[in-house]
């Protein structure tokens, strides 16, 4: 019903049960009264009409009743009519006492009945306020162990004088009861330890208030073990950990966030906004979704690398990420979760220009070596030209002049390789016939000084056109090929070939030998880089240039090998970038 301001609530909508019941009885017996009343009255006042009659019928006329009895002047038939009255009064009168007597007594039949209500109601106010121990004395408690005899100390209902048996899940009962409640409260109805106990309807209301306060203690153990555990994890937490209420205002701030932002959180907790410490322009990277659940939101960033401000101003890298809450639609706070990186960072470039000056070590170790080694074979085809000539001797001046050319072809192959290597550029992405591509650069090679190598070409005879980078993918395929003939030993005959076919959507080119061959140890070392087999021959700048094209054109290099029989190097070229319709 709504409330309407104009409306006068009657009084006895406001009684306690107590006393409507008492208004009711007294209403009750007020309406008897009035009825006995006016009956005995009309019932008397006939009776005494009719006695008044019957006296005046045997006194003489002219009898006068005494002074005391009769008003002066007043006649005999007045005087008794007057004193039947009297009687019908005092009857009256005498009938208010037992009416009085039965108020009172109802009144302490209705107290005693309604004191097991004022007493839940007693209860219900307790809890309501929070305490969930109320004092519930309401019917007669018995023991199912005592009644039952039970001997299964295990069970939960076995001395526990806190909750009946009924309200409790897996009991060991007989009679096939269901074990959980509240199923299993329709077979316990039927057992003899309920019939026994239930009572009347206030001593079930009673129980039933009492489970009520069982079931909301565990519930109240549970959720403040969970909301210490909670805390304790916030608090402990590796992460700094920060969050806000719905009006930005800093609610949570973990022992992490305040070493990293140098400030307690007792200067900060219900003081501070969020954007006194985290740079400007979040907010926009707060709304953000991050779920789209329809009724809970959650919107926020992912990780990374931002500032934090501290109190003096100085800034510190972290990494961050944030989420903004709702529930039902409504903000409801913010959290922030962000590290420390200021050492990592220190240790990243550390590593870095540790690493940078490692990898110049040893590439300028090995290039030295390797021109090192250019130069004597410089010094030794002089010397035979030079001794050739001083003799007339043309076949020694053609030897030394051969190996002055072919080391002035090895340190151009090095030179090549470092401009390759150190030089970033984009791919210039065309398409070629992989057979044209092939035989162009086997002919260039010749047979790399080994001619007791055979050099192949095996092309698929469906191979459509490839898309990639001429002149750089040439490169990519001479190294190979040249590292496939130094592979083998000079007193084996060898056998070099270049394979391509289209595997699905990538375009795949293997060159395999008949070589020594490579423990997985050593396929490892080649893998990382400025590694070669070759010894002091090699700068391992040639598998660097590889891997280098390779991964310009967004492929991969493959290795498979076996001691003593040789060595299969893929270049394997993804569906993007290798063909074309």
């Amino acid at each position: 019903m709504k409330f309407n301001p104009g409306r006068t609530v009657p009084v006895y909508h406001k009684l306690l049960l107590e006393n409507k019941i008492m208004l009711l009885i007294t209403v009750l017996l007020l309406v008897l009264g009035a009825g006995l009343l006016t009956a005995q009255y009309w019932v008397t006042r006939d009776v005494a009409g009719r006695l008044a009659d019957d006296m005046l019928s045997l006194l003489p006329a002219d009898a006068l009743l005494p002074e005391g009895v009769r008003s002066p002047g007043e006649s005999l038939p007045a005087t008794i009519e007057q004193l039947s009255m009297r009687m019908v009064w005092m009857v009256g009168g005498l009938m208010i006492v037992p009416v009085v007597l039965v108020l009172l007594a109802a009144r302490l039949a209705v107290r005693r009945a309604v004191q097991p209500l004022k007493e839940l109601t007693r209860v219900a106010d307790e809890i309501s306020t929070g305490n969930l121990d109320p004092q519930l004395n309401f019917g007669v408690r018995v023991n199912c162990w005592e009644l039952k005899n039970c001997q299964h100390t295990d069970c939960r209902a076995y001395l526990n004088i806190s909750e009946q048996c009924w309200y409790m899940d897996d009991t060991p009962c007989e009679g096939g009861y269901e074990p959980r409640f509240p199923q299993k409260l329709e077979g316990c109805r039927t057992c003899e330890v309920y019939q026994a106990h239930r009572g009347d309807e206030i001593v079930q209301l009673a129980d039933a208030f009492k489970h009520m306060t069982n079931v909301l203690k565990r519930s109240r153990e549970d959720q403040v073990k969970a909301a210490d555990l909670q805390q304790r994890l916030i608090r402990n937490s590796f992460d700094a950990v920060v969050a806000t209420d719905a009006n930005d205002i800093i609610t949570i701030f973990n022992r992490v966030a305040e070493q990293t932002l140098g400030i307690s959180r007792d200067e900060v907790i219900g003081i501070r906004d969020w954007r006194d410490f985290f740079r400007d322009g979040l907010e926009r990277s707060m709304d953000r979704p991050l779920t789209h659940e329809k009724f809970r939101r959650v919107r926020g960033f992912r990780q990374l690398e931002s500032q934090v401000r501290r109190p003096d101003g100085k800034l510190v890298d972290v990494i961050l990420s944030g989420i903004s809450l709702f529930e039902g639609g409504i903000h409801v706070g913010k959290v922030f979760f962000f590290q420390d990186v200021r050492e990592v960072k220190q240790l990243r470039e550390d590593l870095i220009r540790s690493e940078r000056l490692a990898a110049t070590g040893q590439a300028a170790a090995g290039i030295s070596h390797s021109i090192k080694n250019i130069l004597d074979g410089f010094m030794g085809g002089a010397y035979i030209f030079k001794a050739g000539r001083g003799m007339g001797d043309e076949a020694k001046m053609d030897q030394g002049w051969e190996m002055i050319e072919r080391n002035m072809a090895i340190i151009s192959n090095l030179v090549k390789d470092l401009l390759n290597f150190s030089k970033e550029r984009e791919p210039k992405i065309e398409a070629h016939d992989p057979a044209e591509l092939i035989s162009e650069t086997l002919s260039v090679l010749g047979h790399c000084g080994r001619p007791d190598v055979v050099i192949r070409s095996d092309v698929e005879a469906s191979a459509g056109p490839v898309l990639l980078d001429q002149h750089a993918f040439q490169q990519c395929l001479a190294n190979m090929v040249r590292n496939a003939v130094e592979a083998i030993p000079a007193d084996h005959e060898g056998l070099v070939t270049v394979h391509y076919h289209a595997d699905g959507d990538k375009a795949v080119f293997s060159i395999s030998d008949n070589g020594a061959g490579m423990s997985g140890e050593i396929i490892e070392k080649v893998r990382s880089g400025m590694f070669s087999t070759k010894g002091s021959k090699g700068t391992g700048l040639g598998l660097l240039v590889i891997q280098k094209v390779i991964a310009e054109h967004k492929g991969s290099l493959e290795i498979e090998s076996k001691e003593g029989e040789g060595t299969v190097f893929r270049a394997v070229i993804p569906a993007a970038v290798a063909r074309i319709a």
